[in-house]
């Protein structure tokens, strides 16, 4: 049973990479992880000013991510028919890769398969800021960053970044 972690933020990319995912591991027996952070930040806290208004925001916050969710889970379970593959959501308050160093610490994740822009992606930048953090600080877990508009036929190429500021065994 392969354990694979697939964040989301629901944008196309993020959706992408989820396809490229279930293609890839069509016929292994798999659990899929499908993880939304949220966090509210400094700008926003500010502007809401008093306690109740903060609460309120996580709240918000926090129903947008289960909602976006129930989405991605309904979608799985009236598209997707492979008996080998299971679905768990999480929703987490938290930045990414806090959300992902705690899971890879509870969880038996072998993998981490996300899109390389977010929601936000700007079509100038090649990867989006989460990816290089995740790919920057993410330590022995495979990371596999999926190019927008990537479609997924069968695996030819994989890419092994690194800045050559440790040495690397084979089996990596």
């Amino acid at each position: 049973m392969k354990n694979i972690l697939i964040p989301t933020d629901f944008s196309d990319n993020a959706w992408n990479a989820m396809f490229c995912s279930l293609k890839l591991y069509w016929d292994v027996e798999c659990t899929f992880y499908i993880l939304h952070t949220y966090e509210v930040s400094a700008r926003q806290i500010k502007g809401a000013r008093d306690s109740q208004k903060a609460g309120k925001l996580y709240e918000t916050l926090a129903l947008e991510s289960e909602k976006g969710l129930e989405e991605v889970m309904d979608y799985l379970e009236k598209n997707h028919d492979n008996p080998m593959h299971t679905f768990v959501s999480m929703s987490k308050s938290d930045h990414l890769v806090g959300a992902i160093k705690e899971l890879l610490f509870e969880k038996p994740i072998k993998i981490i398969i996300m899109g390389t822009q977010g929601a936000t992606g700007a079509k100038e930048i090649f990867m989006g800021s989460n990816t290089v953090r995740v790919i920057k600080e993410i330590r022995n877990t495979c990371i596999l960053a999926v190019p927008e508009d990537f479609n997924f036929q069968k695996l030819e190429h994989l890419v092994f970044p690194t800045d050559f500021r440790r040495f690397f065994y084979r089996f990596e």
